[in-house]
């Protein structure tokens, strides 16, 4: 099972969202290497990486949670691999368990995945451009 199906379950399961999310907890006070999404991990972004996915969590937004944790989880074990390559293969069974449960268990899944993402673009990008036509007095 994958994507939106595994996210769905997601849903029912806060326990399975909090077990994801106290990893990238711990990898976000720790990181230092620069990459373009380093300001997203400092001490300084924690209240909306990590606090922000425990406030979606209390307030019902699971599958909202489970894209934000996931993703500072997968931009902590980059910065992990660049500085502390110990630590990051260490910690590889906590994120490899946190995307198994997204459905994604291989490097074929993954590539599934991104196939997915890719062919939904231009519905996308058509409902986005429907939709700035719609207001287009809200935009400059």
């Amino acid at each position: 099972m994958g994507g939106v199906e595994a996210i769905e379950d997601l849903e029912d399961s806060v326990q399975q969202v909090l077990h994801a999310l106290i990893p990238a907890d711990r990898y976000a006070d720790r990181l230092v290497a620069a990459f373009f999404f380093s300001s997203d991990i400092t001490a300084e972004a924690r209240p909306i990486a990590i606090d922000g996915s425990r406030h979606l969590i209390e307030r019902g937004d699971r599958r909202e949670a489970v894209c934000w944790i996931t993703a500072t989880f997968a931009r902590c074990r980059t910065v992990l691999a660049a500085d502390a390559p110990d630590q990051h293969l260490a910690r590889l069974p906590a994120f490899q368990e946190a995307v198994a449960d997204l459905g994604v268990t291989s490097t074929g899944d993954l590539l599934h995945r991104a196939e997915e993402v890719t062919g939904f673009l231009p519905r996308l990008r058509q409902t986005a451009g429907e939709d700035l036509a719609a207001h287009a007095d809200i935009i400059g």
